[in-house]
């Protein structure tokens, strides 16, 4: 999981993360930048962390490319003589009408998009290593507990349909004979995407299983592993 500096952008013996490239001092258990483990992990590790600059791309590239193809639809639909126009002029009206409409939902969009991933080049990470359960996000304070300290994990799911678009976040607790110890809400997208969020879903799980801990989430079964 690590790397010690060799090319001198560092002080001697400074240790690289290999999730985000970032110089760490000697003896250093946790990225600085990302939160990854700057130890090696062992099975009964858990290691997931991710970025979110591919899917900003993918969605951005979703709404600009239909938007540019709109565009020379319209374009060859005004412009072929060949196609007959009972109103012109009526149809014209419409086609701008329909191509500011388009200019605004795709602005929306896309200032939508940029705002939901603004810091989807940083690296999220969620660890278990050691007696350490870590989570670190872009947007919330690194979140550490000892394993120690809980021996149960309940997660639930709080789903909000008032805005204009849904907002999921998912709430971990965790708890010590019923009692909730600490706990912190992920925001699905914002902090990680949903199928990271399944798949930390999953490895806690598993974790819990090993280690004897018992594991809840809202649908009052076990998450498929």
């Amino acid at each position: 999981m690590n790397g010690i500096s060799q090319d001198g952008n560092g002080f001697k013996g400074q240790q690289r993360c290999t999730s985000c490239d970032e110089l760490n001092d000697p003896g250093t258990r946790f990225c600085i930048n990302c939160g990854a483990p700057m130890v090696e992990s062992t099975a009964n590790d858990v290691v997931l962390s991710q970025n979110a600059r591919l899917r900003e791309t993918l969605m951005l590239g979703c709404c600009i490319l239909p938007t540019v193809l709109l565009f020379v639809l319209i374009a060859v639909l005004m412009y072929n003589s060949e196609i007959p126009l009972e109103n012109p002029i009526g149809f014209t009206i419409f086609m701008g009408f329909y191509v500011v409409f388009i200019i605004i939902f795709a602005l929306v969009m896309i200032l939508y998009i940029l705002w939901l991933y603004k810091d989807g080049g940083k690296v999220r990470s969620f660890v278990i290593v050691g007696d350490v359960l870590r989570i670190t996000t872009p947007r919330q304070p690194i979140f550490q507990i000892s394993t120690k300290e809980f021996n149960a994990v309940n997660i639930e799911k709080r789903e909000n349909h008032a805005s204009l678009f849904k907002r999921v976040v998912y709430i971990f607790q965790f708890l010590v004979h019923g009692e909730v110890q600490a706990t912190i809400e992920l925001e699905q997208e914002r902090e990680f995407t949903y199928p990271m969020v399944r798949k930390i879903m999953r490895e806690l799980y598993r974790y819990c299983n090993r280690n004897d801990k018992e594991f809840s989430w809202w649908k009052r079964r076990k998450p498929r592993a």
